[in-house]
């Protein structure tokens, strides 16, 4: 049975968790072992879905800028770690945007087919911007776009 592994940053009623909500239903539909993780503690689209197997890792958001990014750093090298013993070469390995890079490269890593599905290219500042997309540059097997203005607006088209 093929395996797929979901990641998702953070767990809300917005809109890129309710597409990857969409695609969890479908791939369970179709008989594939699906796995999730994302941040606990809060209800979103990706709550509850049933035949989807559960995993949480740490983040916390917080207003203060500084506390954002070293709460989002030390997350992604958490999720890394869990990932890094949790995933099977053959596992397809699914992010949902490009935050949760410490997936990507725990991914890349272990040998896993790395997809990116990509929701959103207006990430600031500029220098956090290119390494989360040269990240997932360098990690992708394939990279999905949520419309075809997002795809002309990024120059990661190596797909």
């Amino acid at each position: 049975m093929k395996r797929i592994v979901a990641i998702h940053l953070l767990n809300d009623y917005s809109g890129s968790p309710k597409v990857l909500m969409q695609l969890l239903k479908a791939w369970t539909k179709n008989s594939m072992e699906t796995h999730l993780f994302t941040s606990g503690g809060r209800k979103g689209f990706l709550s509850d879905i049933s035949k989807v197997r559960n995993h949480y890792f740490w983040y916390r958001f917080s207003p203060n800028p500084v506390t954002r990014i070293c709460n989002f750093f030390l997350c992604q090298f958490l999720l890394m770690i869990k990932l890094l013993f949790f995933l099977k070469r053959k596992d397809i390995l699914y992010i949902n945007t490009v935050l949760p890079f410490g997936a990507a490269i725990a991914g890349k890593i272990k040998g896993c087919k790395v997809i990116y599905h990509i929701h959103e290219t207006s990430i600031k500042p500029a220098i956090f911007k290119n390494l989360l997309f040269g990240i997932a540059k360098f990690t992708a097997h394939k990279i999905v776009f949520v419309s075809e203005f997002l795809l002309r607006q990024e120059s990661l088209i190596n797909n």
